[in-house]
């Protein structure tokens, strides 16, 4: 979801996340920078990778916390990349 700044459309998340209840909801364009405030979405862990250069426009992940889930360490060969890589698993077993 381009969201051409998170800080702005947190009442249009929540709604979308209340109807919809997705598990994972990647955003773009977050515009967020380390200083702003730690944003909460209750029932949802938030990943982000906020703005520290001139160029970059930001990119979040919520997901689910009934889903175990843990940011990958990866390198980027381009300056011009914004990657945010997710490793998650549910909690359901197979019996």
């Amino acid at each position: 979801m381009n969201v051409q700044s998170l800080k702005n459309k947190i009442n249009l998340v929540q709604c979308v996340l209340s109807e919809h209840h997705y598990d994972v909801l990647c955003f773009s364009e977050t515009l967020l920078k380390k200083e702003h405030q730690i944003l909460q979405f209750p029932g949802y862990n938030i990943i982000r990778n906020d703005i520290t250069k001139k160029g970059q426009r930001g990119i979040a992940i919520l997901i689910n916390d009934k889903l175990k889930c843990w940011e990958c360490k990866y390198e980027i060969m381009s300056e011009n990349i914004e990657m945010l890589m997710v490793k998650v698993q549910n909690s359901f077993k197979n019996h």
